[in-house]
Formats: structure tokens, C-alpha cells, sequence
């Protein structure tokens, strides 16, 4: 089974592009891994993960309320395509370089919401 699932923060406002079978949307979502290494020290590091959707309702949805620095959750699946960079010639082959990327191909998003102290305040009182 292929299945990715992340939380984080939006890089960049979304790009939508418009594509010969309609608009797709490309960002990426930034993941925290903090952990203390051996020697006590905090070390903090992020990965930005790339995302692209091609299912039109989720493009919609991205396109009107994903915003940069908003949290999401992200279900998809791993993929790693391949495509030719046509601004670089392999001298061996005189042929464009061949150039691969690997992302998360999106199939639910979820805006992640958080709840104010004065609004957890007001629910218990």
C-alpha cells in the first residue's frame, strides 16, 4: 500500500497551474523532526515535502482557502516522475538531461483549524 500522510505548514501560496486536462495545484507542506541527540542537544530540523493535486474539487478547495503558512494534513501517495530538462544537454548522449522528482500526489487535504485560549474559555464557562 502507498500511503503518505503529513501535517505542517504551508511554503508559498499554492500554485495553480492550468494544464492541458484542466488546472492541477504544486506546493509544499514544511514537517517538523525534533528529537535531543545523544549529547543532550535539541536539534530541530525541517523537510519540505512537495505536493501536487490533480483531482479538480481538491484544486478548488486549494485554490480558495490555502493560503502560505496555513496547517494541513495531506493523504496521498508517494510518486517520483520523471521528465526531461530541455535547458540541459547530457554531452555523452546530446540528448536533453533526464531529471526526476519525487512528491506526494494529493488525494485529501484538510485545513487544520486551531481553537483560541478565549474561544476554550467561552465553551466551558
Amino acid at each position: 500500500m502507498n500511503t503518505v500522510e503529513i501535517m505542517g505548514n504551508i511554503g508559498n501560496k499554492p500554485e495553480i497551474i492550468t494544464g492541458n486536462n484542466g488546472e492541477f495545484a504544486s506546493f509544499s507542506v514544511a514537517v517538523n523532526n525534533n528529537y535531543t541527540n545523544s549529547q543532550g542537544q535539541k536539534v530541530e530540523n525541517t523537510e519540505w515535502i512537495p505536493c501536487i493535486c490533480f483531482i479538480e474539487g481538491i484544486v478548488k478547495f486549494i485554490k480558495e482557502n490555502v493560503k502560505s503558512g496555513s496547517t494541513v494534513f495531506v493523504k496521498g501517495a508517494f510518486t517520483t516522475r520523471t521528465y526531461n530538462m530541455d535547458t540541459v544537454i547530457n554531452t555523452k548522449t546530446n540528448e536533453p538531461h533526464q531529471m526526476k522528482k519525487s512528491e506526494i500526489r494529493v488525494q485529501h487535504i484538510h485545513l487544520v483549524t486551531t481553537i483560541k485560549k478565549e474561544e476554550t474559555a467561552n465553551e466551558q464557562a
